[in-house]
């Protein structure tokens, strides 16, 4: 078998987990945990909640792998599936939860956000700054600067106004460079 197996599938491959080959599946499982994983604590500030949405995903994979598309990614592919679990169960969580988004009357400028102070961040320091967002806003910020969505996609897929994406995108980019600025700071004091 290819390594990583989870950039492209063969149809070989396909047939081995539509025939629930147990032993290529746990491979396929353990090669792909580690890209699903670090999408899953962008968005998901507990372990088992980050636990859930990966297997969920990977479960939901063998439901409709007849939909993946020979010579495809199947890394971009499952990724897709993950970001709509998460998307599907902020959604569920939403509509049971008194957190609801604000719906904004006026419109929003959207500001440039300097994603170099995401890149000169630790990665820990990045996760624990996201963590510390709202979570309509982490999410919001996670589908834009994260997974590439744009303002109208990711309106669509939340069902809210992009007033109010423009809104959490504002309020996110606010918190993070403040974050960012703080800890910038204490680094020079430290020196």
């Amino acid at each position: 078998m290819r390594n990583p197996i989870y950039l492209k599938l063969s149809k070989e491959d396909i047939q081995r987990i539509q025939q629930q080959d147990e032993r290529f599946l746990l491979k396929l499982y353990n090669d792909s945990f580690p890209l699903l994983m670090s999408v899953a604590v962008r968005y998901k500030n507990n372990r088992e909640e980050q636990l859930t949405a990966v297997n969920n995903s990977f479960l939901k994979m063998l439901r409709y792998i007849d939909q993946f598309k020979l010579n495809s990614s199947f890394e971009a592919w499952i990724l897709r599936i993950l970001r709509n679990e998460l998307i599907d169960e902020f959604r569920r969580n939403n509509k049971q939860s008194s957190l609801k988004f604000t719906e904004l009357k006026h419109d929003i400028a959207t500001e440039q956000f300097n994603f170099e102070l995401l890149e000169n961040a630790q990665p820990t320091q990045l996760l624990q700054f996201l963590n510390e967002l709202p979570p309509a806003s982490k999410i919001v910020f996670n589908l834009y600067a994260m997974d590439d969505f744009s303002i109208k996609q990711i309106s669509e897929a939340l069902d809210i106004t992009i007033e109010t994406v423009k809104w959490h995108l504002k309020t996110s980019r606010k918190t993070l460079r403040a974050r960012i600025s703080n800890l910038k700071l204490q680094d020079h004091e430290n020196e």
